[in-house]
């Protein structure tokens, strides 16, 4: 069957190429023409240092590593070594360099500069720390990172493209700064309250501000990789600590995944499609929500796009370059939320599939898909080897909301239905979340994913891309899909909004695609209109995305505001608190309900404050003792006859109560300035 996906490949989006870029050309050049037996004494020299520089802070189990390669890296310098004085490798070792290059598609030095990678990556991740602090961050760091900058070295094909690509960077940072005006404007107040996960993430980036934490290759607070937090830190660094500090690199994030998607879209179906899902994505209500909480989901969301727009442009054109983009992307991708895991199944699955239909061209991009796996296992080998010595902490996140066999037979008991039934009923409902059924827990605007319009053009291209079973891009998307379905089917609360963040890009991809493949299919029997066709398209598609963007913003947000739940007690109080003296001590009435540290809201933005959990009722020796110079006793709602005693036994103090905008109670607060 005839494929769209051709080798053809759009100018603009060519990878920059050696010519015109100065000491970059020089510097490549001269990286490539390196003989191998330079490459060998440089290649052991690195191994070598990378060792001694490290072998302190190797654990006593693995005693044997740093032995080992301290011999490995003599042996290959030495072989170096030996070949220079010679000016030719040994024939078996000439040879064997030779079959491995021919068969990667590269010279031979870069098979050894790619060797270098592994065993520079490899003595990175042996020598980490599993706790908060990493003696030797610095030289492990750089160990890791040149290990990364030999592993491109290896994969790098020189490229003979020299294009002006402004008019794409150009239409991709507009869309990027729109989507970016929309995700980092008053995010200090929308969405209402810092909720309690956002300031516990905002509590482990702020080790790293106070020194407390260093190590990115070990993980934080509910078992998630610790770099988002370092990068988090940065932010709290540079603003303070802040709402907008914790949220603005998700919005940074959202941002930079409208800009991709515009290049995955333009790349994938064109450019109409391309600037049809950036637009969607740009004001999708879904996404800017996400794009506005100081969660590390939403990157997932752009490593996906990286890694998957990569992979598709250079398995359609044959370029090493964006492999080794997709390599990148897939490793660091590890660092952030857990959904990109699923890029290991997907990707695979693709390929095979790709056996199946387009052997020829999985034939011709072998080699690449060996250097993009070789750069993804350089990336992430650290992060491998913590979880690899630590797996219960890897299955963490999947225990906590995974479908236990004990539920599903509880299911199938009280319905009646099979338990093979239930499984396929929950991952339908989790499908189903796209376009029927209402999202909830962490985002509940009380609609599916995609509002109506956006829904219809979602299932035109769905339908579209279903009738070309032979084409690669109808796989790609489907398995994207169908991979957030069963992930989603497979956990509590389906369809839980918080686990399809990394599909929202798919969703806009989806719907551009179904209007812009539409408006093809008009413009082929209405040819002399096709200009007409494609402005109605592109002003039609700013205005359904305007329209998300108020939904979210002048119909969800409001009622928020109402809400006295725990994220509103938190923050309301965190809010009163960041202004009082730190002498202030707190008692909170709020057992069983919550406490003053139940959430991280508090804590995180009033840290100077303490604050004590009066969990039995007033007057009960086991409270803690009411001292200090300057008291707040806090009730929520169900608190009243514990609020009589303490006003009977401190009186004079002032009752005040905090209260949502239509009037409903948060809490009530009595402050008196200190024991009588």
């Amino acid at each position: 069957m005839r494929q769209d996906s051709g080798t053809h490949s759009d100018p603009e989006l060519e990878p920059p190429g050696l010519e015109g870029s100065g000491g970059l050309k020089t510097w490549l050049r001269g990286a490539l023409a390196l003989r191998p037996e330079g490459g060998l004494m440089l290649s052991g020299l690195l191994v070598l240092l990378a060792v001694q520089t490290t072998r302190v802070n190797i654990p006593g189990e693995y005693g044997w590593f740093a032995p080992a390669m301290t011999v490995l890296g003599v042996v290959i310098f030495l072989l170096g070594a030996q070949s220079a004085g010679r000016r030719e490798l040994p024939g078996w070792l000439s040879a064997g360099l030779g079959r491995v290059a021919a068969a990667l598609q590269a010279h031979p030095v870069q098979v050894v500069y790619s060797l270098t990678a592994v065993l520079l990556s490899l003595t990175a991740a042996f020598s980490i720390d599993f706790g908060p602090i990493l003696d030797t961050l610095l030289p492990t760091v750089i160990i890791w990172l040149a290990g990364i900058l030999f592993a491109v070295l290896g994969a790098w094909q020189p490229g003979n493209a020299n294009i002006d690509r402004r008019r794409l960077l150009v239409s991709a940072l507009a869309l990027g700064l729109l989507g970016l005006l929309l995700r980092a404007t008053s995010t200090t107040d929308i969405p209402v309250a810092l909720t309690g996960d956002e300031a516990s993430m905002g509590l482990s980036a702020l080790a790293f501000v106070k020194g407390e934490a260093n190590n990115i290759f070990t993980i934080g607070w509910f078992s998630f990789p610790s770099l988002f937090y370092f990068m988090e830190s940065l932010s709290i660094r540079i603003f303070g600590q802040t709402t907008f500090a914790l949220r603005l690199p998700a919005a940074l994030a959202g941002a930079l995944t409208v800009a991709g998607l515009y290049l995955f879209g333009r790349a994938m179906f064109g450019r109409l499609t391309g600037w049809l899902a950036a637009l969607f994505l740009t004001g999708f209500h879904f996404h800017i929500h996400f794009s506005r909480l100081g969660l590390n989901n939403i990157w997932d969301g752009l490593a996906y796009v990286l890694a998957l727009g990569s992979l598709w442009y250079g398995w359609k054109t044959n370029r090493r370059a964006f492999f080794i983009l997709a390599g990148l992307s897939l490793g660091v991708a590890q660092y952030m939320y857990v959904s990109s895991r699923l890029l290991f199944v997907l990707i695979p699955a693709w390929m095979a599939i790709a056996l199946l239909i387009d052997r020829t061209r999985l034939r011709q991009n072998f080699a690449n898909l060996i250097w993009m796996g070789l750069v993804t296992f350089v990336v992430v080998a650290p992060l491998a080897y913590y979880f690899a010595n630590n797996p219960n902490e890897f299955m963490a996140p999947f225990e906590r909301v995974r479908l236990t066999p004990e539920w599903v037979t509880m299911q199938a008991v009280e319905s009646g239905r099979s338990e093979l039934r239930v499984v396929a009923d929950q991952v339908w409902l989790a499908l189903k979340a796209f376009t029927h059924e209402p999202i909830r827990a962490w985002y509940v605007p009380g609609i599916p994913l995609l509002r109506p319009v956006p829904a219809t053009l979602f299932l035109l291209g769905l339908m579209l891309l279903a009738i070309r079973p032979g084409d690669m891009r109808t796989w790609l998307i489907l398995l994207w899909l169908v991979g957030f379905g069963l992930s989603a089917g497979l956990s509590h609360d389906t369809p839980a909004s918080q686990r399809y963040v990394a599909a929202a890009p798919l969703a806009a991809l989806l719907v551009g695609y179904g209007l812009g493949e539409t408006v093809r299919r008009f413009a082929l029997v209405w040819p002399e209109r096709r200009r007409l066709l494609v402005a109605v398209a592109l002003v039609g598609m700013a205005f359904v995305s305007l329209d998300d963007a108020r939904f979210y913003f002048t119909e969800f947000t409001p009622p928020t505001r109402l809400l006295a739940d725990n994220n509103m007690v938190a923050q309301r109080l965190a809010n009163i608190l960041q202004a009082r003296p730190k002498e202030m001590r707190v008692f909170f009435f709020g057992a069983p309900r919550m406490g003053f540290y139940s959430l991280a809201s508090v804590p995180y933005l009033a840290p100077h404050i303490e604050g004590f959990d009066m969990n039995a009722g007033w007057g009960s020796p086991e409270n803690p003792d009411v001292v200090g110079d300057a008291l707040m006793f806090v009730f929520l709602p169900d608190k009243e006859s514990d609020l009589a005693g303490v006003r009977a036994a401190y009186p004079g103090g002032e009752l005040l109560e905090e209260t949502t905008p239509d009037g409903d109670l948060i809490f009530w607060r009595y402050e008196v300035p200190g024991s009588p």
